[in-house]
């Protein structure tokens, strides 16, 4: 089911309710327990490499980056998977560097930004030893000049799946 709103904006202030009644006309044979609204800041997809890195499975449906603990800035701090509904912490950098930037005019032009992110402290108590979900975000610093086409992780030389993780 694709929930496409005709309206656009800023929604303050909303609700949801859910009835189900079955074949028999029965509320109580009902699917779904509860519903709940949270502020979605972008759907991602937990990919194969991400799932053996910082939990989850690869369901190929989309996934959910929520501000389930809102903040000024209303960066994400909880993924929710498609698959059950499992959550998993999400911990925000906002500490990054430009650390190089080249470019190498030909038939295609090649801009190359490498960034340096300062990943927080995250406290043993509750760390996972799977790996953990990041999130940043950075100016874009050709002002939207160019189009992306990859991102890399540097450490392992993975692709961030473009367009939905990146």
């Amino acid at each position: 089911m694709d929930l496409d709103p005709s309206l656009q904006g800023t929604f303050s202030d909303y609700n949801a309710t859910f009835t189900y009644k079955g074949p028999i006309n029965d509320d109580r044979l009902a699917l779904v327990k509860s519903v709940e609204i949270y502020e979605l800041t972008h759907c991602v997809y937990i990919d194969a490499l991400a799932a053996s890195q910082g939990g989850g499975i690869d369901d190929s449906l989309p996934d959910f980056l929520v501000d389930l603990l809102p903040d000024i800035d209303r960066l994400p701090d909880t993924l929710f998977s498609s698959n059950n509904g499992e959550t998993s912490p999400v911990f925000v950098s906002r500490e990054w560097t430009i650390v190089s930037e080249e470019s190498t005019p030909g038939e295609t032009y090649d801009y190359v930004v490498r960034v340096q992110v300062t990943l927080p402290n995250i406290p043993d108590a509750i760390a996972n030893p799977d790996g953990d979900w990041q999130y940043f975000r950075f100016d874009d610093p050709v002002s939207s000049s160019l189009v992306l086409t990859s991102v890399l992780r540097e450490d392992d030389g993975s692709e961030v799946l473009l367009g939905f993780n990146a």
